[in-house]
């Protein structure tokens, strides 16, 4: 159905009732991808042998070209669940489609041998499926499916489904994980924060907007050492506010790997072990991160706009 026959529907409806004196709201509220694996349904979805299965909270460093960077290049959410290193587990990710990405990952998947399906039970748009084995013996396996549910692509991949019953659940428990507008707006770190200690000025402008994208505006100003000031293109998921600081010298622009962690009402910068990887230093994996709670940002109104010419 086209747009402008919707929007007609949708009128025709709403007049209906006004003149029958009846009032009617949407069944349809406004989603968005979480931004805490923890506060996500999966782990109620799981069946009742994985019960003591739990978050793994994951430092993800997707491959080019993946679905992981992806999801995560939209502002997603990548999640992994499980018995320790049992490797029994699930992973999920959440990503607005944006009207492309799905199909843009469907060709990879037909590649891999995913096959169309329809879901039990669930009103989606698209949806891959991909197995192992034969259907029927003792080592056939339905170890992921994708698909596209009101705006948004979700992938589930599981160690312990040998069927496409058995990831309904898990499908039905990541659709209800979107967020509604509410608690999107109750979670968005978006404002200007500062930290002023010993003389220093530092100061993060953040903007984010409908996902898990954050643009900050930073301000390094230091009395004892050279001052800086540059844009970091970053994301904030479970807490972590991490991206690419970039700041312009005379010949170059030099690129540093930033972590921090908080929420609204405030965030502290971390510190690790470096190394250059290619043009950026980053912080070395695995991560040793140290939380600086000596220079802690909280909200304030000394944000200035940057000088990025």
């Amino acid at each position: 159905m086209s747009n402008s026959i919707k929007k007609f529907t949708t009128l025709l409806v709403a007049t209906t009732l006004l003149l029958t004196g009846c009032s009617s709201t949407s069944t349809k509220k406004e989603l968005f991808v979480p931004s805490f694996c923890e506060k996500t349904k999966i782990l109620s979805a799981f069946p009742e042998n994985l019960k003591g299965a739990k978050w793994i909270d994951k430092a993800w460093d997707p491959i080019q070209g993946s679905d992981l960077e992806a999801a995560l290049s939209e502002g997603g959410l990548a999640c992994q669940f499980g018995l320790g290193q049992a490797e029994v587990g699930a992973t999920v990710l959440w990503a607005p489609d944006d009207e492309f990405v799905f199909s843009q990952q469907s060709a990879q998947w037909i590649k891999q041998g995913q096959k169309k399906i329809d879901i039990p039970g669930i009103d989606e748009d698209a949806a891959y499926v991909l197995t192992k084995g034969t259907e029927g013996s003792s080592d056939y396996q339905v170890s992921a499916i994708n698909f596209l549910y009101r705006g948004f692509w979700i992938q589930i991949s599981a160690s312990f489904t040998d069927s496409i019953e058995k990831m309904v659940p898990l499908a039905k428990a990541a659709i209800n994980s979107l967020r509604d507008k509410k608690t999107t707006d109750r979670e968005n770190v978006s404002g200007c924060y500062a930290a002023t200690v010993d003389g220093d000025l530092l100061t993060m402008k953040l903007d984010q907007q409908d996902r898990n994208i954050v643009i900050a505006d930073l301000y390094f100003g230091y009395s004892k050492k050279d001052s800086s000031e540059g844009r970091m293109f970053g994301s904030y998921t479970n807490g972590i506010l991490t991206g690419v600081y970039q700041v312009l010298l005379l010949d170059r622009t030099a690129k540093t790997e930033l972590f921090f962690r908080g929420d609204k009402s405030g965030f502290n910068a971390a510190s690790g072990p470096t190394e250059q990887v290619k043009d950026v230093v980053k912080l070395k994996r695995p991560l040793q991160l140290t939380w600086d709670t000596s220079h802690t940002y909280t909200n304030s109104d000394k944000c200035q706009p940057l000088n990025l010419k």
